[in-house]
């Protein structure tokens, strides 16, 4: 329908309406204009979808120049729900480390303007969403005032919520306990960034339990929340060495998403840290079809497998893992690594030392590859070069105590395999 530039300028915004409603959101955005040109006060409405418009296109910038032209104007909720997102987007986005913290931030203090009980928590899921984004960044670049800052905002967020709990807690419906289930995982994931286990296990925790208060009806429809809640508990056991406690919850996330990649490769390397490497090398296969299917596959993936192989002493194939995870990524230092130590122990020395000093190429001051070189080194009867990686590696450990106790974690979960190596020499 062609609409004429001297019609109503309601013409043109029911008309941009129904173009938003098919997803022609360019199209929308010009009725939207016109309306807008045409209108000299009745244009809310026309600022509001065309800023919807525009973050649907992800052009977040302008989303909200249009929703400033009306945000401080009307006391709506959506306004600055659709504001926080764009701004959350934005930091998403951006390449700038300072530039995506002020997003977040900024993002957070538009959250924390949502008053209405319907959309609070949904408030409260958001912010923990920019919080998690500022705990990665943290993770990243050790900034004293970004941890500062997010300790600050998460601390508010959970005071926010147990006053929210203590003040609705018997008009609980469906929806309200899903959304706290969602909003305490989102909390939960904040401290399990921050490598705060026990607190990340107990938002877990409460986060499956507000779910349990769900009906069976419900419940079926936000199960995949429960599978998610499930993984991030496993994650947590994982990091705190409790790869049998960690299989279980794996197995139980998988039960609800069979085919989740990263619970069947988490539940895969916590078989390898209890010495179950069939059972392992059985994820990662399932793994690796599951992301061929996908037409990716990460690197990662045929290195665990190899590490499975490694394990039970199949060197060949293990060698033929580590050569596929190089081929998807060559600067994977671990497959070279891997890659090395399997010929080392074919007996394949010279191949083997061209691996290790490929690994270091790509992964300086790896004191796994300097001890492996000297081993190699020594069985190529080269004891002054082998003295030198020994030398080099205390030197290191030296300047760096917690160096040194990870150095020390690493030899000692190899000793097992070493002795059983050694048996079969004699």
């Amino acid at each position: 329908m062609l609409i004429h530039e001297n019609g109503m300028y309601k013409q043109y915004y029911e008309r941009g309406l129904e173009l938003i409603k098919k997803e022609e959101y360019d199209a929308a955005i010009r009725c939207f204009n016109k309306s807008l040109r045409l209108s000299h006060y009745d244009s809310i409405d026309s600022w509001r979808f065309k800023g919807e418009a525009l973050y649907k296109l992800g052009k977040y910038d302008e989303a909200i120049d249009c929703l400033d032209q009306i945000i401080d104007d009307v006391n709506n909720d959506y306004l600055v729900m659709l504001k926080g997102e764009s701004l959350l987007k934005l930091g998403i986005k951006s390449q700038d480390n300072n530039e995506s913290k002020r997003k977040y931030l900024q993002a957070i203090e538009c959250f924390k303007k949502i008053s209405s009980k319907e959309k609070i928590l949904v408030a409260y899921e958001k912010i923990g969403d920019a919080l998690n984004e500022l705990y990665k960044l943290w993770n990243q670049y050790e900034s004293d005032d970004w941890i500062k800052e997010c300790n600050k905002n998460r601390d508010q967020l959970v005071n926010d919520l147990k006053a929210f709990e203590g003040g609705n807690k018997l008009t609980y419906d469906n929806c309200e306990y899903a959304k706290l289930s969602v909003v305490y995982n989102k909390i939960g994931l904040s401290y399990y960034i921050n490598s705060s286990y026990e607190n990340a296990l107990s938002y877990f925790n409460n986060a499956e339990k507000n779910y349990d208060e769900i009906n069976d009806e419900y419940k079926l429809k936000n199960i995949d929340l429960l599978s998610d809640v499930l993984y991030n508990k496993g994650m947590v056991f994982y990091q705190k060495s409790n790869p049998k406690e960690a299989i279980k919850c794996f197995r139980k996330s998988l039960e609800i998403k069979p085919n989740n990649a990263d619970a069947l490769n988490q539940q895969g390397l916590c078989y390898l840290d209890i010495g179950e490497c069939d059972k392992a090398m059985e994820k990662f296969s399932i793994v690796i079809e599951i992301d061929i299917k996908l037409k990716y596959v990460d690197e990662k993936l045929w290195y665990n497998k190899g590490i499975a192989y490694y394990n039970l002493f199949k060197y060949a194939e293990a060698m033929e893992c580590f050569d596929k995870s190089i081929l998807l990524r060559e600067r994977f230092a671990e497959s070279w690594c891997g890659k090395g130590k399997s010929l080392y122990n074919m007996g394949k020395y010279e191949h083997a030392k061209t691996c290790f000093e490929e690994a270091k190429k790509h992964k300086q001051n790896y004191l796994e590859v300097i001890n492996d070189e000297g081993l190699n080194l020594s069985m190529l009867g080269d004891y002054n070069r082998a003295i030198e990686k020994y030398d080099e590696i205390i030197e290191k450990l030296q300047d760096n105590r917690n160096l040194f106790s990870i150095f020390m974690q690493l030899i000692i979960r190899q000793w097992p395999k070493l002795i059983k190596e050694d048996m079969k020499l004699h």
